[in-house]
Parts: C-alpha cells; structure tokens; sequence
C-alpha cells in the first residue's frame, strides 16, 4: 500500500516540476519517501517476517537447499490432496523480508511448477528470532 501511494504522489510530484521548481521538488520527494517508511513501519511493525509456505514434489530438494544457502529451519507438514487424495508434504518457513527473493530463487531452481503462499507475520518468536523471555 505504501509503495503503491508512493508512485502516485511521486507521478504529482514530477508533474509539478516547473510549479515547485527542483528544490521544491527534491524536499517533496524527500517527505514522500520519510512518509512511505514511517507507513510502512506502521503497517509492517517492528519486526515484520514472512511465513512460507511450499508444496512440491521435490520439497527434500528444496528443504536442503533452504538449509545450507539460508541457514534457516524447515518445518515439514504432513498434507494430502483433495481432489487427488495424493499425499503430500508441505513446507513451512520463516524468513525476513529480504530473504523471500533467495527463497524464490531456490523454490524456482529446484522445482518451477512448486506452489507458494506467502504470509506476512507480525511476531515471531523462538531460536533464531526473537527470544520468547524478551517478549
């Protein structure tokens, strides 16, 4: 959403070039960008993470894969199709932010056909994050 609002007022703001000349126009990029973080604080929260979610035929691949390049766990459930009635295993992982281009990186190099949701996490506690005593 911020992003979003971003680039509108970023369209305005360019327009107004010749009204607001560029020191007018560099300020109003400036606030714009202060105001899209302090929105996206908002929104996000102080520690934003996403929850992974992964279903593949090649979940060991993929599974290793998150382990060794991302030093991150992997939780795996068990599952099953409705329709097929195949059983399944599902991925469940917890990354930052930033980490979902390398976790995609790895999901498409492994398997191109995976099926992925992403969820964003307010709090996560526990090892490797934030301890749960600190809370």
């Amino acid at each position: 959403i911020s992003y979003g609002l971003l680039f509108f007022d970023l369209i305005v703001a360019f327009s107004s070039f010749f009204i607001i000349g560029p020191q007018g126009l560099m300020c109003t990029i400036v606030m714009l960008f202060v105001g899209t973080k302090t929105m996206e604080f908002i929104i996000e929260g102080l520690n934003p993470k996403k929850a992974v979610t992964i279903i593949s035929a090649k979940q060991d691949a993929i599974a290793q894969q998150v382990i060794e390049k991302m030093d991150r766990g992997v939780t795996v459930l068990s599952g099953h199709g409705y329709y097929t009635k195949n059983p399944k295993e599902i991925l469940y992982i917890v990354i930052s932010k930033q980490e979902v281009p390398m976790l995609k990186k790895i999901v498409r190099a492994e398997d191109e056909i995976a099926f992925i949701t992403i969820h964003d996490v307010r709090d996560v506690f526990g090892e490797g994050f934030i301890e749960l005593s600190k809370s």
